[in-house]
């Protein structure tokens, strides 16, 4: 569905953001308090260390002290954000200071919702919170195989509670498994 969803984006900004959020398990007020300093295009890094409260209108700590972190995008994600990028070049006053989604100021959570929700319809998929992009995030790489212990580095948490959140969807890879296994014997 994300492939279907991402085709329908034809706004390059949206297209990185939406592609961090799937691709990176960012939480979406983290992706908002990012500017253009906060990220590597030559080591695809992004460094997580604040967060962007929409209800106050600030930047504040990560929620835990796991939260802060260093992820580094797949290529599909940096390509997008290149691209976004090389645009953002083109604007007065553009410096590694501005948001990289928003510019001055970060993007409205109602305006993102507003277009993720139309970019869903007109791709013919199923409607999500923005949150549920870091939940697809987990599913994918637990689909691949990744452990939870990686899974919560990458996203900010414990291993314990992607356990605890994400543990019915490690039972049907762990019998994934044991069907592969199964059939090697």
């Amino acid at each position: 569905d994300f492939n279907k969803f991402i085709t329908a984006v034809d706004d390059l900004q949206y297209k990185a953001l939406f592609c961090m959020l799937y691709f990176c398990g960012l939480r979406i007020g983290e992706a908002d308090a990012l500017k253009w300093k906060d990220i590597s295009l030559e080591t695809r890094e992004i460094k997580i260390y604040k967060t962007f409260e929409w209800r106050k209108r600030v930047l504040t700590s990560p929620k835990t002290k796991n939260s802060y972190r260093t992820v580094i995008m797949p290529k599909y994600c940096l390509n997008a954000l290149r691209e976004w990028y090389e645009y953002c070049l083109l604007f007065d006053g553009f410096d590694n200071e501005k948001y990289i989604f928003g510019f001055d100021t970060p993007l409205d959570d109602n305006t993102i919702r507003r277009r993720k929700d139309t970019y869903a319809k007109k791709a013919g998929v199923e409607i999500i919170r923005l949150h549920d992009f870091r939940h697809s995030h987990v599913s994918l790489l637990i689909s691949q195989g990744f452990s939870a212990f990686d899974i919560a580095k990458r996203l900010g948490h414990t291993p314990e509670m992607v356990n605890n959140v994400y543990g019915h969807w490690f039972d049907d890879s762990q019998k994934k498994m044991v069907d592969k296994l199964d059939q090697l014997f």
